[in-house]
């Protein structure tokens, strides 16, 4: 798309970035076996009935061709202190769970972060829509649940937060997190 269309990149950064979003992590598990994720902030419940959400990848994501095979994918809702995490995620490693605690889902065997999630919720793609430099994957939440009573992992103005937060608590602000997350 045209920088000449619109707003420019920098004034989009800096409009989305005084908006909070969640932040959770996308994975998946390769036709071949092989664990995917990604850390997004893109993420947004769709409907009720029939239970859906959605969430945006970009289009360079290493993680998106495996999306794109399998069609399920869980959305780990990442706890307020999990901003590592998120960051590790967000990184260009090549094995993102060597070091990671995950356990399998019952049916798909897919990866859930129980251990540093407030909630999951695992999915079958339904849609998958083009738009801009994202895919648009909207989700048939199939399974789920609020893992533990725990404050969830923000992100605003390039600082990851932990919201509610805790008094006395500075942002963790990073230029990974800044520069993994366009904002």
């Amino acid at each position: 798309m045209s920088q000449t269309l619109g707003l420019s990149p920098a004034r989009y950064r800096a409009i989305f970035g005084s908006f909070p979003n969640g932040v959770s992590v996308v994975t998946t598990r390769d036709l071949d076996g092989t664990l995917n994720g990604l850390t997004a902030t893109s993420v947004c419940s769709l409907s009720l009935d029939p239970p859906l959400l959605l969430v945006c990848v970009s289009d360079d994501s290493t993680t998106l061709p495996a999306l794109l095979r399998r069609k399920r994918f869980v959305v780990n809702f990442l706890a307020g202190d999990k901003a590592a995490l998120a960051r590790h995620f967000a990184s260009d490693l090549d094995d993102k769970f060597a070091s990671v605690r995950w356990r399998a889902s019952a049916e798909h065997e897919l990866p859930i972060l129980s251990d540093d999630a407030a909630a999951y919720a695992e999915c079958r793609t339904v849609e998958e829509i083009q738009a801009g430099d994202h895919l648009i994957v909207v989700g048939l939440i199939e399974d789920g649940e609020l893992t533990a009573n725990r404050s969830a992992l923000v992100f605003r103005g390039g600082a990851y937060r932990n919201w509610p937060a805790e008094a006395g608590a500075a942002p963790e602000t990073t230029e990974r997190a800044v520069a993994s997350h366009g904002l």
